[in-house]
Formats: structure tokens, sequence, C-alpha cells
């Protein structure tokens, strides 16, 4: 009795491990959905501040052309370009990043898919053997009941052979 409830144990906690690994699956794929939204979303912002980078230098060359140019004025107008190529350099390297991040999450969620096929493979091993073993209990009980029906037709044989030989 108690091999069985430690077998029940034994295949839950194969159906705990195998919950557990498809529980980390579907967070690995809300990880490489968030990711791919992130990396969409980075790039239109990118795409977005290049467009507004062209137009917004349009006008500081316009600015520098209306004024005179003094040394200082001209270190302004530099500063405020760099400041948006700084801004340019920032959004691509979160570009990158998020690149790096959709590559991880991929690698990830492989990483889990094999480990949730582990898991059904082992639970399923186990679910074959608690078959193959219940099937020979079976017939072990099977083979014992013929083995007494046997043995009980035979005593009754010989006690209807002693009971008709001593009438």
């Amino acid at each position: 009795m108690s091999m069985s409830r430690s077998y029940q144990a034994l295949f839950q906690i194969k159906q705990y491990r195998e919950d557990r690994q498809r529980n980390r699956v579907a967070n690995a794929n809300q990880y490489l959905d968030a990711c791919r939204k992130q990396l969409q979303q980075n790039e239109l912002q990118l795409h977005a501040y290049r467009q507004w980078r062209l137009t917004r230098q349009e006008e500081i060359y316009a600015e520098l052309h209306q004024k005179p140019s003094d040394p200082r004025g001209l270190l302004d107008y530099r500063a405020k370009f760099d400041a948006l190529a700084q801004q340019e350099h920032a959004l691509e390297d979160a570009l990158k990043r998020a690149k790096q991040d959709l590559t991880h999450a991929h690698q990830r969620l492989n990483e889990v898919r094999t480990a949730l096929a582990k898991a059904v493979q082992a639970r399923e091993k186990f679910e074959a053997f608690l078959t193959a073993r219940t099937h020979e209990a079976q017939k072990i009980a099977t083979q014992k009941e013929e083995a007494e029906s046997e043995e009980m037709t035979l005593l009754q044989h010989s006690f209807s052979r002693n009971v008709s030989g001593k009438n």
C-alpha cells in the first residue's frame, strides 16, 4: 500500500515539475513578446527622432545664417548639434540593447522549451512504468486467482472421490 502512495507522490512531483516548466515557457513567451514590442518601439522612436533631428538641424542652420556670427554663438550652435547627436546615439544604444534582449529572450525560450520537453518525457516514462507495473500486478493477481481456482477444483474432485468411495 505504501508503495503505491510513494509512486503516486513521485508521479505528482513529476506533474508539478512539468507544470512548473509550462509556466516558465509561458513566462518566457511573455518576455519575448515584451522584447519584440520594446524593439519595435525603439525602432519607431529612433526613426521619428532622425526625422525630427533633420528638421531641427535645418532650423538651427537657419538661425545661424540669420544672426551675425561670433565665436561664442558658433560654440552654442555646435553644442546644440552635439546634443542632437548624443541623443541619437543614446537611442541607437537603446535599440542595440533591445536587439540583445530579444536574442536573449529567444535563447531563454529555447532553453525552457527543452526543459519542458525533458519534464514531459520524464512524466511519460514514469507513467509507462506505472502502467506496466499495474498490468504486471493484474496479471499476477489473475494467475493467482486461476491457481487458487484450480486448487479448489482439485480439492473438490478429491473430496467428492473420497466421499463417493466411502459409500
